[in-house]
């Protein structure tokens, strides 16, 4: 009899497992690739506001393809092609009465008249209607583009006026001067900022400015310093 029991069979060791081909490559801790964009601060932030496409990718239906120019119907009548054009759609012959036509039928002497004096109703009935149009559609473009012009005049006051009202340092026309520039473009690329978010921007954009032209800026500060104890007369050595 064995005191330690020698005799005994020693255990199987453990089976290693197989991986599985179809498993997971472990993730490579130091890649994180949903990681945010870091936040952009000062004027890279203010830039990326100028730099915002008001459209978002997408075409803007309030802009008409039609070319801005106003209408000039002098310009119109002076093209030879729209002249042709106007002309060739016209037909004098409807103009002629039956009267004249059977005078000029039977050889009447007055004939020649009564054809001169139809085609002569014909055309000046065709240029007052022409006329017409065209007074009208010129009248129709002035109107509309004063109305237009006015409009964008007021609301332009009136947000001048409220912009004032939240920043009252725009009242010193160098002040007013030099932020311009740079509200007109924020309200062109951010046409949904109200007047408190450009007052807002606007405050940033000179806080921005003041720190870039700080003279100190990337020097160490000095302020936080703690001030030199005199320990002889701190321990009454002095």
């Amino acid at each position: 009899m064995s005191l330690f029991n020698f005799n005994k069979a020693d255990p199987a060791p453990a089976a290693t497992p197989t991986p599985a081909s179809n498993a997971a490559p472990e993730a490579d801790p130091t890649s994180n690739p949903a990681a945010p964009a870091p936040e952009l601060q000062g004027l890279d932030r203010l830039q990326n506001l100028l730099d915002n496409d008001p459209t978002d990718g997408k075409p803007d239906d309030t802009i008409s393809p039609e070319s801005d120019e106003p209408f000039n119907p002098v310009e119109l009548l002076n093209n030879p092609e729209m002249l042709d054009k106007l002309s060739s759609s016209l037909d004098f012959s409807s103009a002629i009465s039956p009267e004249t036509q059977t005078k000029l039928a039977n050889n009447e002497p007055d004939g020649l008249l009564s054809l001169v004096q139809d085609a002569g109703k014909m055309a000046y009935q065709q240029a007052l209607k022409h006329s017409s149009v065209l007074m009208q559609q010129t009248l129709d473009d002035r109107l509309s583009r004063l109305d237009k012009s006015t409009q964008d005049a007021i609301n332009n006051s009136l947000g001048k006026h409220e912009l004032h009202r939240e920043l009252p340092e725009l009242n010193n026309p160098l002040i007013s001067m030099a932020v311009e520039g740079f509200q007109a473009k924020l309200k062109q690329q951010n046409p949904s900022f109200s007047t408190e978010q450009v007052a807002v921007e606007t405050r940033n954009y000179v806080k921005s400015l003041a720190n870039e032209f700080d003279p100190n800026r990337g020097k160490p500060s000095t302020d936080n310093k703690p001030e030199a104890i005199d320990w002889f007369e701190e321990l009454g050595l002095g």
